[in-house]
């Protein structure tokens, strides 16, 4: 596969493109409709996609879209990822954790207030993200973090109705939140990786749809050296 990645507005998406992404979502999670994936598409801002250029086919997408969040007086802009799926043949690809720091940039230059990324995470792979780019987040699998309240507010005021503040972790709502269907999602992490079987103590229900609620501070002196570096590279900072 020769991967390529692109980053637009989500107004700017073909007809065909948001057929090929619903598509791609659908063979990966079960219990998704035409309408939920429009609606989620909808409120979001921007969309990544990842492109195989030997078949002209999308591979991988993911939503992103900005809010505003109250932590106690101060306002912040929350960056919160929707919908993702990623061909499990193209997950060695790295153009949508590039396209997502790019994102994070552009959100840090146009913001006067402190930025977090909240993410909800159906699996252990997507919770490994937040140790690849983040030195502090939580739950963290090692350490305490100053941002266990910044994570109740996170769910509290978006997913009120799921959200367990005893758990962190967001119910499956009687069984109509997506459902992981693909082979590689569900086999289990080594046990060597701590990352992976701490979301798996914390999100024990995963398979069944419950996720669980992370948070961590957009900002240079909490990106790992390894973040700093590529967007440096990259020409996005």
């Amino acid at each position: 596969m020769k991967i390529t990645h692109t980053s637009k507005k989500v107004g700017d998406c073909s007809k065909e493109e948001c057929e090929e992404c619903f598509a791609l979502l659908t063979k990966l999670f079960a219990g998704i409709t035409k309408k939920d994936f429009l609606r989620d598409l909808s409120q979001k801002e921007r969309i990544i996609l990842l492109h195989d250029k030997e078949i002209s086919k999308i591979v991988g997408f993911s939503t992103l879209t900005t809010w505003k969040m109250k932590v106690g007086s101060e306002e912040v802009s929350l960056i919160f990822s929707g919908d993702t799926a990623v061909d499990p043949r193209a997950r060695s690809a790295t153009g949508l954790g590039l396209g997502l720091l790019g994102y994070f940039e552009d959100v840090m230059k146009r913001s006067q207030n402190r930025v977090y990324y909240g993410l909800i995470s159906k699996g252990w792979r997507t919770y490994r993200i937040l140790d690849r780019f983040f030195q502090n987040y939580y739950p963290h699998y090692s350490r305490s973090s100053q941002y266990k309240e910044v994570a109740r507010i996170f769910g509290r005021t978006f997913f009120d109705d799921r959200f367990d503040e005893r758990t962190g972790v967001l119910s499956s709502s009687s069984g109509d939140s997506p459902r992981v269907i693909c082979d590689q999602d569900v086999q289990l992490p080594s046990t060597n990786d701590r990352a992976s079987q701490f979301f798996l103590e914390m999100n024990p229900n995963y398979r069944k749809g419950d996720e669980l609620v992370c948070i961590a501070e957009v900002c240079s002196d909490n990106f790992t050296r390894l973040t700093n570096r590529i967007l440096l590279r990259g020409g996005l900072v």
